[in-house]
Parts: structure tokens; sequence; C-alpha cells
């Protein structure tokens, strides 16, 4: 039925030439799903620590941890990838998600045997979806509309986190958090089911291999993603805990629906630029877009310390949505043309982007750690916030390659 919903809606838009419309609906389908279960589990798992007692200093250590583990599997994962496939990947994926939530759940009364569990498969799960999501869709998008797809896919996202935040709020708010976590749990198991209705894109029982892998073609872009990485964090984890700490001073389950209110708000702002920018995008002006999110962000991550209202709060989230989701469509289309012009490597340099993304995280998490150490929670998190700014210039440089199709190809691999 959700199928053929997507498919009446998105049909008209223009004819799919080169895959079937099935295939690209599957990935609809299925990040739709996961993005609900996501937005309520992930976005409300540091508030749920902080309520049970940890200090902020404490939560941030294993974030900490987090990332580092996220970084170190990054090449088991394109392993696996290469061997089994990304929709094979993500079931796993799914799968290893609800064994961290899991731990989440233990934590009260297993304390750091919980963490560890989250930490490890919580980790791994994150990285092998966001590597296997990315070769999925680089290799299925259509070649000259992928802007336009990619607009598609964040609406229907953003549709999600609209729905999310306040349904996760509300069952955490009425049932406590641990329900929240164990209706996260079954949501994963639905998403990865709409996957295996049709073959994998890419060839499987392929081998990972670095050699004569073109690093002067990528190495501005793997740069530009540490810039995307400290932007996720920002925005996705060091803004919320200070919305909800510091701004909405949450200490009981009241402020997991007043964060999910500000969050779908926020969401639904983004909905309406997400279609006009992936037709900006396919106009070849994505530059013009990709510099206007870099530099939008650096100026909003720069008064969010600043912030002392929820009304400021959900101005600032809302106009955030606006910069993210401009360089979110533009970056993401540069780095699906870099793919299509190394044949052979499209995993290797996937996963390269998510490990460098991750560097991001993991500099950011060790800056706030730091911060609140040293200057407490409020200040740290706002320095944290204002000397990070600037890094956000560095997406910018997804644009080096942007429409430039192809002309990797004279470096044809052998894999």
């Amino acid at each position: 039925m959700i199928n053929k919903l997507i498919r009446t809606i998105f049909r008209k838009f223009y004819f799919w030439q080169v895959v079937d419309f099935k295939e690209l609906a599957e990935l609809y389908i299925s990040r739709m799903i996961r993005v609900v279960a996501m937005q309520m589990m992930a976005g409300f798992t540091t508030i749920y620590l902080y309520q049970l007692g940890y200090s902020l200093q404490y939560i941030i250590l294993a974030w900490v941890f987090y990332f580092s583990a996220r970084f170190a599997f990054t090449p088991l994962i394109a392993v696996m990838i290469a061997r089994y496939g990304p929709k094979h990947a993500m079931l796993v994926s799914n799968i290893s998600l609800i064994i961290a939530t899991i731990g989440m759940v233990m934590v009260p009364d297993y304390k750091i045997w919980g963490f560890a569990i989250y930490i490890i498969f919580g980790s791994f799960s994150r990285s092998t979806y966001d590597i296997s999501y990315l070769i999925d869709f680089s290799k299925i998008k259509h070649t000259e509309h992928a802007g336009k797809e990619i607009g598609f896919m964040q609406i229907a996202e953003r549709v999600m986190s609209v729905i999310a935040p306040l349904l996760g709020g509300l069952v955490a708010l009425l049932f406590g958090p641990r329900a929240m976590l164990i209706f996260g749990c079954i949501l994963m198991i639905v998403a990865a089911m709409p996957l295996f209705f049709s073959a994998e894109p890419v060839r499987i029982k392929q081998k990972i291999t670095l050699r004569h892998f073109h690093y002067k073609a990528v190495w501005r872009s793997l740069i530009a993603n540490v810039g995307v990485g400290i932007d996720n964090n920002i925005s996705g984890l060091i803004w919320p805990i200070f919305v909800a700490i510091i701004i909405l001073n949450g200490k009981d389950q009241a402020v997991f629906i007043q964060l999910g209110a500000l969050t779908a708000f926020s969401t639904f702002v983004s909905i309406l630029s997400a279609f006009w920018y992936g037709k900006i995008v396919d106009r070849q002006e994505g530059k013009k877009l990709l510099n206007f999110g870099a530099v939008g962000n650096v100026l909003i991550h720069m008064m969010r310390p600043f912030v002392a209202t929820p009304f400021n709060a959900a101005a600032i989230n809302a106009v955030n949505e606006i910069a993210t989701t401009a360089y979110t469509l533009s970056a993401t289309r540069s780095v699906f043309d870099v793919a299509d012009g190394l044949p052979g490597y499209r995993i290797v340099y996937m996963s390269l982007l998510s490990a460098f993304m991750v560097i991001g995280d993991i500099i950011s998490t060790v800056i706030v750690y730091l911060a609140i150490s040293n200057m407490g929670d409020k200040t740290g998190m706002q320095l944290t916030m204002f000397i990070l700014a600037p890094t956000m210039i560095l997406i910018s440089w997804h644009g080096y390659a942007m429409y430039r199709r192809g002309i990797f190809t004279r470096f044809i691999h052998r894999v």
C-alpha cells in the first residue's frame, strides 16, 4: 500500500530512466520508517541518561567512545558491504541497533555493561547504515535528476522527522523513556522489510583494496565531511542537550514532548525548502546553494550560545533546517558525482567519507568534554558551539567536484 502511494505521488513528476521505480520506492519506505525509529531514540537518549542521574561530563565521554568505535569499525563494515551488498548490511544494521537499544534500556540496572552494549552495537549499526544507504542510493539514483530524487528523500525524511519527535515524546511522557526505546526497536524490524523485494544494486563478493585509488580526486570532499560531522554533532547532540537542560530545564518527563515539539516545528520548515532546493541542484546551481548552507551554518552556530528562550530556540532551529537542507542536497549530489567517476571504488569512497565525518564527531565531542570539564555545563556548551562554528566553511569544499561527473573515468579501476 505504501509503495503504491509513493508511486502515485512521485510518478507524475518524471519518468525514471535508469532503474525500476520499485527499487527507489523501497529505499524511500525503509528510510522513512528508520528515520521515525532513530528520531524517537537517538534524539532523547542523552536526556534519558541525564534524568537517570549521570553527569553531562560522563555522558559526553560515552559519546566520545561511541564515535571512536564508529571510526574503528569502518574497515570491517566496508568489507561486509563489499561481500554481501548494502541491503543485507542494512538488515544487519537494524538488528544491531535493536541490540544497542536493549543495552540502553538495561543501563539503570546494569550500569557500565548497558553502556558498553550500546556503544559497541550502536556505533556499528549507525556506520553500517550510513555507508550502505549512500552506496545504495548513489547506485540506483537517476543520473540527471539526482538532485530531485535527493530532494524527495529529504522531504520523506522530514515528514517522518515531524512525526517521530512528537510520537516519541508522547510515548515517553505516558509510558516512560524505556517504553519509547522498546517501541523504536519494533520499528527497526519493520524498516528492514521493504529492502528485500529487489536484488542488491551492486555486485556482491567484491574485494576491498586501496590500490590505484585516486586520492587527488576525493581529498577535498573527505575534508569537507569533517565539517559535516562537526555540524551534525552540534545540531544533533550538543544543541538538543543545551535546549533541554539549560533552556527548558528539563528534569521531568515533560521535556521529551517539549523537545519533540521544537524539533517538529523546525523540521516542518525544512520540508518547504527541500523540493525547491532539489530543482536548483539539478539546474547546475548547486555550488551557490552549498555555499549558502555552509556560511549560513557558521552564523547560526555562532548565535546559538546566546539563545535563552524556547521561542528563540524554535526560530534558530527553523533557520538551521533551511541552511542544513541547502548544503545537504548539494553536498550529496556532489558525492554521487564523484562516486560515479570512480568505478569500482564506490564502497571505498563512501566508507572513507563516513570515517572522515566521524572524525568531525570525535573532534566536537572531545572539545565539548574538555570545555564542560573546565567551565561547567552551560558555559562549556556555549563555548564549544561558538569556537566550532567557523569549521562549517569546510563543507563548501564539497563543491569542488560538483557537476564534473565522469572527469575521473580515465582512472578506471580494476576490482
